[in-house]
């Protein structure tokens, strides 16, 4: 790895030096190209032998060389240039075109006379060859096809993890490729290609056939099976068609072949056929420089000659970036697609026209949106639509609908098989497709994801996020949807391997296709997989919590905890006063409370949305023109049990939430409101719901950066008075089911007769906290937003006042008395309370420990361990009444 990082040190200095920007870094293009030449110095190809009609025109390796620079685009051969210099190539023996090498001598020139010199290069040759050898040495099966290291993903490992991670540079494991080229093969054969992927029936033969339309982008004589990977990376896919077809030429029970099996003109002749078909598009020019080269090395190995009319159908682009790429048009449709495209967040994604495209406007056909289902917007946050495996998985379903059929096989996020989110996308797919084949290799660490007889489950990545593949098949006359699912569970290795028999299974079987079990991908969800929730109607019949109460929000997001929260509001005031104290430098202010950066595009303290000197300079101003300008240091919830001070303004905030967090704020009187979030983790009981009586602040139940928790009032204070946030229609008929009636205009009722809404309050908190259904509709209550069942009158009100009573605790308007401890001569610890309270948890916070980490900072003294040790005794007497409050609600049976 420490060779890797050399050479990219070799590259930032190439790259500085010619003024490159990260569009097209040139330095890293020479160093990756050279140690990938002199990988292959050091392990020589092994060709066919030539045979009369196929000599080779120059000996090893100067003809592998030579047709490297004949195919590379002309972007690249610059660069090629000066890597096949440092390796010992005379580009004139090479025997090139004028073209190829008028601007590579320029370069080269640069190198040798103004930039680096000759003992620079010299250095780069010694760095490419000690890459070279640390490359081969991590490969699993030298000499095997596709076996070695990838240079190009682990050189961005080494040398900019960052990059790495942003752009989603990960190699895929020839076993998965391998398998997704077999899944093409199979649905090609299924469509009547009797070929497969080799098939070159033309468009117009394929009309005839089958009496489908010609799409207009189409040239009636161009072949049907058309190939390409949108986001091809190091060339893995496109490797792995290569090997797939010349497996399936030597099965062919006759056909020209020698004794060495490959090396003829039968072979050559088939790839030329084959070579037009198999396209990729990549947008890194690095990574598609030696994706080339390895194409081209693999194509060697298995016999190929190339010749004067050869041409490889790799295009240095950007997929996403527009309709039809002019130096792509030329292809037409793809009717077969392939890949593994990357992970990207919405940060990282840019470009208009792919936006429109997810979005279904003025792109495909009308409507096509993955940001509504069932004609309905989703009315919720969409951000992981925005993801660019998304863009890829919409863009395959967009050109696919353009050809009439074809198929798409993608590595993509597993959380696209059943998140709600993706509710939307996955009914478009169902719409499009006819037929819809799922592996899911798991290996979530997000979902702390662990195979059902409880052993390790890991990714084959190495990544934390879950992946699948899916392989979409749509036939030009639609003929309903089959949907099935196959689940690959346990260590990487060994889901690799199934692959890999999975594989053999498939290519082997005259009539392949495997066995999975069918996926129903019903409204309203259509979920992707075999939906194990009981069918629960008492629950399904409920509204989701959103539709009962449709004023809420995501919860509010400092982006600076540290420095406008704090458990004195003293401490609080004194660091806002030195804030707006502009006598006191910035970078003092930095110094003293923002000592860490988040990015290092903006200084500490700063991000893209705030500024310290411009908030600096507000505070001054409110301190200087507001006389009670302490107001805005309000009471939050933090933590369960764990309430401090914030200072509040929108202009100090990164996501205040106004349109939630007003009805605290500027609230004439007091509020309430349920946290509770729209999915839990599998792997954890369904423990996350809490209330709160003041702002609460996201990670009240869990405190990572893998979904927020969202706030619901009881109360919306509006112009003309407070109303309650209930919806009229599902209020009234919890109240009718009850056999009570319901009456917005009371605060509570009596139960008897009347139903007002903190009384529905309660009874929706108490449920939620009721251990029979957490555990009866887990499987719910992990997938979308709660929604609690209608209850009869006594139940109703058994719940209710339990609930009544957990809120009290829970925002200390009654607390509980606080709990003796059981040893109260020493610092609290885990022994100072009973193991129950010890255990107690809300959502992802194990509640004691983690008030007492928090809290202990400090605590050193005889009077503050006193002080610490009261103030436990409090927290354990909430826990321990709460604990009793859900054994009172574990007596009422549900209906």
């Amino acid at each position: 790895m420490k060779a890797l990082q050399r050479l990219h040190a070799w590259a930032e200095r190439a790259d500085t030096l010619l003024g490159a920007g990260d569009g097209l870094r040139v330095g890293e293009m020479i160093c990756c190209a050279a140690a990938e030449l002199s990988r292959w110095r050091l392990r020589p190809a092994h060709l066919p032998a030539p045979t009369q009609s196929q000599p080779l025109p120059q000996p090893l390796p100067h003809y592998e060389a030579r047709w490297v620079m004949r195919l590379a685009d002309a972007s690249e051969r610059p660069a090629l240039a000066v890597a096949l210099s440092v390796n010992g190539f005379d580009l004139d023996q090479l025997a090139l075109a004028p073209p190829a090498t008028d601007d590579s001598g320029n370069l080269l020139r640069k190198f040798r006379d103004s930039l680096f010199g000759a003992a620079a290069l010299a250095e780069l040759q010694e760095l490419t060859i000690e890459a070279a050898e640390w490359l081969d040495a991590q490969s699993a099966e030298p000499g095997e096809p596709d076996s070695e290291t990838n240079l190009y993903e682990t050189y961005v490992e080494a040398s900019r993890p960052s990059k790495r991670k942003s752009h989603g540079i990960y190699y895929t494991p020839p076993a998965i490729c391998d398998f997704i080229v077999a899944q093409a093969q199979v649905k090609l054969l299924e469509l009547g290609f009797a070929e497969g992927l080799l098939d070159t029936r033309t468009w117009s033969q394929w009309a005839r056939e089958t009496g489908g339309d010609i799409p207009a982008s189409c040239l009636p004589h161009r072949p049907a099976v058309q190939i390409l990977d949108p986001a091809a990376g190091g060339g893995a896919f496109l490797a792995a068609v290569v090997r797939l077809c010349h497996d399936q030429w030597m099965r062919r029970p006759t056909h020209d072949k020698n004794q060495s099996g490959a090396n003829t003109d039968g072979w050559t002749a088939e790839l030329d056929r084959l070579l037009p078909r198999l396209a990729a598009n990549e947008v890194i020019p690095t990574a598609s420089l030696i994706g080339r080269m390895r194409l081209l090395r693999q194509l060697l190995e298995l016999g190929y000659r190339p010749h004067d009319a050869t041409r490889l159908e790799w295009t240095t682009v950007d997929t996403l970036a527009q309709e039809q790429e002019p130096r792509t048009a030329h292809r037409g449709p793809p009717t077969v697609i392939l890949g593994n495209p990357p992970y990207r967040s919405v940060a990282e994604m840019s470009g208009a026209w792919g936006e429109q495209l997810i979005r279904g406007r003025g792109v495909g056909p009308a409507g096509v949106s993955y940001f509504d289902v069932n004609g309905e917007p989703l009315g919720e946050r969409k951000v992981w639509l925005n993801d660019s495996y998304v863009r890829f998985l919409r863009w395959a379903q967009w050109r696919i609908d353009v050809a009439g059929w074809g198929v798409v096989s993608l590595v993509l996020n597993h959380g696209l098989l059943d998140n709600v989110t993706f509710r939307g996308a996955r009914q478009k797919l169902c719409d499009s497709f006819t037929e819809i084949d799922i592996v899911d290799m798991h290996g979530s660490k997000k979902a702390r994801e662990r195979a059902p007889d409880g052993a390790a489950d890991e990714n084959v990545f190495g990544i934390s996020t879950g992946v699948a593949v899916v392989t979409l098949q749509k036939q030009h006359l639609r003929c309903g949807l089959r949907a099935r699912r196959r689940d690959l569970w346990g260590v990487a290795s060994a889901k690799l391997n199934t692959l890999r028999d999975w594989t053999a299974e498939l290519l082997a079987s005259e009539a392949p296709a495997l066995a999975g079990g069918q996926v129903d991908c019903e409204p309203p969800e259509y979920l992707f997989r075999r939906d194990p929730r009981p069918h629960a109607p008492e629950y399904l019949e409920a509204p989701r919590l959103p539709e009962l109460m449709p004023l809420y929000s995501t919860a509010p997001v400092t982006a600076r905890d540290r420095f406008v929260v704090d458990r004195s509001r003293e401490a609080l005031l004194e660091r806002m006063r030195q804030f707006g104290d502009l006598s006191i430098p910035d970078d003092v202010i930095r110094a003293r409370y923002f000592q860490r950066g988040r990015s290092a595009k903006y200084p500490p303290g700063d991000t893209r949305g705030w500024r310290l000197q411009q908030a600096r300079q507000r505070m001054a101003e409110w301190i200087r023109s507001e006389a009670d300008w302490t107001r805005h240091i309000h009471r939050c919830l933090y933590r369960p049990f764990d309430w401090r001070h914030v200072f509040w303004s929108e202009w100090m905030i990164d996501w205040p939430r106004p349109e939630l967090t007003r009805h605290f704020t500027e609230a004439d009187s007091a509020n309430v409101a349920i946290i509770a979030r729209r999915q839990m983790l599998p792997s954890r009981p369904c423990d996350y719901f809490w209330a709160t009586s003041v702002i609460a602040l996201d990670g009240v139940i869990r405190s990572d950066n893998r979904g927020s928790e969202s706030l619901f009032p009881l109360w919306r204070f509006e112009q003309d008075g407070r109303r309650a946030n209930f919806d009229e229609h599902w209020a009234a008929a919890y109240a009718k089911r009850a056999g009570l009636r319901w009456s917005a205009d009371l605060e509570v009722g009596d139960l008897i007769d009347t139903l007002g809404p903190l009384d529905l309050f309660h009874y929706l908190y108490g449920m939620f906290f009721h251990p029979e259904y957490r555990i009866r509709y887990a499987e719910h209550l992990r997938r979308d937003f709660p929604r609690v069942p209608f209850a009869p009158r006594e139940t109703f009100q058994a719940i209710a006042e339990s609930g009544r009573r957990l809120l009290e605790i829970h925002c200390q308007t009654k607390p509980a008395p606080a709990a003796p401890l059981l040893d109260a001569s020493t610092a609290p610890s885990c022994d100072s309370v009973p193991e129950e309270v010890w255990a107690f948890h809300v959502g992802g916070h194990q509640v004691a420990p983690k008030w007492l980490r928090s809290q202990t900072a400090g605590a050193s003294d005889e009077a503050n361990v006193a002080e610490l040790r009261r103030e436990f005794s409090v927290l354990a007497g909430q826990i321990q009444a709460t604990l009793e409050a859900q054994r009172q609600l574990g007596k009422i049976a549900l209906p």
